[in-house]
């Protein structure tokens, strides 16, 4: 199939006759710089139902936003003002609470079926388990174009659905025509499940195919959809040329002044880039779970550059749930009434998990709050150990995905902040091999976020890890003990062997923790993390547990 070819049948190379050629340029000189409008979201993570939003504005204020019926709402509401639009996600449709644990992906599939998306991009989190439910419950579902311009499946056979897996899609917007390419992070084999079959490609280069493939389907307004960070969507934006606008996720990053309404500013929306040539780059985001509705009109010059802009996201508010007038009245806010399509559509699942999601299993006496030596890590930690009876247990800071608030602790809770259901798996290890394990997944660490002590290096139950983050790659680990059962510490040596418990991620290498042990020495064990969990607190009033990490 000609690449150039819109799905309508639009083919830019079709010779059209002398009279049409005039129709056409005499309409597109009437018309010119016609604004298209770009609505987005993305890391939406199966968060089907609203979230409930602490606000300032004149006093405190919670207000429930985002979740499916709403953002459809949104994005009704929207097109019918902007109807010259393109609706985009950028990535990580997969994972975060109990609907996905319970269905994995389809209803958030027939969601974004239903409510028209014109292209995605694969995040991180689609390939959690593995290729065949990426197979089975993305690619054969979807009625959206899947983009990623720099993800080789050509050697796993499990994909099968290819269809709608394309590198970039033409999409017709108005008279123009706009270049979507899809970009996913190099990460993911580190932090998901994709497997050695899957290969994950070089950003730049990949972009610059994309971007000579367009030009020669005469292409020369061109979106970047990718799921690769804030940070890296702005180095990127420095190494490329001919690209116009990045959409991005992966970093669930609020872009947009919502000062007005008490929460934190993170950055412009757009953050503008100056590419290799020296062009501007729009880059945008549009926080998480359909919190806020993306939204900027582009006016583009004929040679395809940017010619001015009008960026509006909306934070999406429920009618209902709102009391405060000068909210109400705040142009950085989308009220909206719940979508009746959407309900009708996702019934079956929002019933089925109202009937399980609310069940008490314990009570948090105070906040626990991911963070260094705080949270809900170290007590899962615990749990790990006590279930398994191992010396020590580990859990990778990137398994905890989300807070415990003070209160009831239900199951809908804990689906949110172990959302993996890791399986849990005993290790036989020296202490030279600890020590080494516990200095790779600190490296992962330090170059994912700094050399800050105030990051979660590692959840730990069983040891005192002392550690200097300044120092060098394989020397940051200054001290490592042993806590026994009386809670004295003896020194972990390097020749004897402890028994460690850890989740199968980061037996995996997941998160930096690659350790080479042979078979005798790894006992998989047929319990899930979250059930662990589960049982180690019911009943009980949790608390920030004790330093186990110490950072100079």
């Amino acid at each position: 199939m000609n690449p150039c070819v819109h799905p309508s049948g639009y083919n830019p190379d079709m010779k059209p006759s002398v009279f049409i050629l005039f129709l056409f340029f005499l309409f597109t000189s009437l018309f010119a710089n016609e604004p298209i409008t770009i609505f987005h979201v993305g890391d939406t993570h199966s968060s089907l139902e609203p979230t409930l939003l602490n606000l300032y504005v004149d006093k405190p204020l919670t207000i429930k936003v985002g979740g499916y019926s709403a953002l459809a709402s949104a994005l009704k509401q929207s097109k019918k003002q902007k109807p010259n639009s393109i609706f985009l996600h950028s990535g990580d449709f997969f994972q975060g609470t109990l609907y996905f644990s319970k269905f994995q992906g389809i209803a958030d599939v027939s969601f974004f079926n239903l409510i028209g998306l014109d292209a995605a991009t694969l995040g991180n989190h689609e390939f959690d388990r593995g290729a065949d439910l990426l197979n089975t419950n993305l690619f054969k579902l979807a009625r959206f174009p899947i983009l990623s311009a720099n993800i080789n499946f050509d050697f796993e056979l499990k994909i099968t659905y290819k269809q709608n897996l394309k590198k970039y899609q033409i999409v017709k917007v108005g008279k123009e025509r706009i270049g979507v390419i899809g970009l996913t992070t190099i990460d993911t084999p580190n932090i998901s499940n994709p497997g050695n079959k899957i290969k994950f490609l070089p950003l730049v280069k990949e972009v610059e195919k994309s971007v000579e493939e367009l030009t020669k389907c005469k292409v020369n307004k061109i979106i970047l959809l990718t799921h690769i960070g804030l940070g890296e969507d702005i180095e990127l934006a420095k190494q490329i040329s001919d690209v116009d606008i990045i959409v991005g996720g992966h970093s669930h990053t609020r872009l947009g002044d919502f000062t007005d309404l008490g929460l934190e500013f993170w950055g412009e929306y757009p953050t503008i880039v100056k590419d290799k040539l020296g062009n501007k780059v729009l880059i945008v985001h549009a926080w998480e779970w359909g919190k806020v509705l993306g939204a900027i009109d582009v006016v583009f010059t004929k040679e395809g550059l940017i010619e001015k802009y009008n960026a509006y996201p909306k934070l999406v508010v429920y009618k209902s749930f709102l009391t405060n007038q000068r909210l109400s009245k705040n142009k950085k806010v989308l009220l909206v009434d719940e979508d009746l399509q959407t309900n009708r559509s996702l019934s079956p699942y929002i019933n089925y998990i109202s009937t399980i999601k609310d069940k008490l299993i314990a009570t948090a006496g105070e906040e626990l709050n991911r963070g260094f030596n705080q949270g809900p890590g170290i007590i899962i930690a615990d749990s790990m150990r006590w279930k398994t009876n191992t010396q020590i247990a580990l859990i990778n800071p990137g398994a905890i995905r989300a807070d415990l608030s003070k209160g009831k602790v239900t199951v809908d809770s804990l689906y949110r902040v172990l959302p993996y259901q890791n399986s849990l798996v005993v290790l036989e290890m020296t202490g030279k091999n600890l020590i080494d394990y516990l200095e790779r997944g600190i490296n992962f660490q330090i170059k994912k976020y700094g050399k800050t002590c105030e990051q979660p290096f590692v959840y730990a139950s069983g040891i005192n890890l002392f550690i200097d983050p300044k120092k060098s790659k394989g020397k940051r680990v200054l001290k490592l003990e042993l806590i026994d059962k009386n809670h004295g510490s003896i020194p972990i040596l390097p020749d004897f062997t402890y028994s460690v418990t850890v989740n199968d991620f980061m037996v995996r290498g997941g998160d930096g923790y690659f350790l080479h042990l042979d078979s005798a020495r790894r006992k998989n064990l047929p319990l899930l993390d979250i059930k662990v969990f589960e049982e180690f607190i019911q009943g009980k009033t949790l608390y920030n547990s004790e330093k186990k990490v110490f950072c100079y």
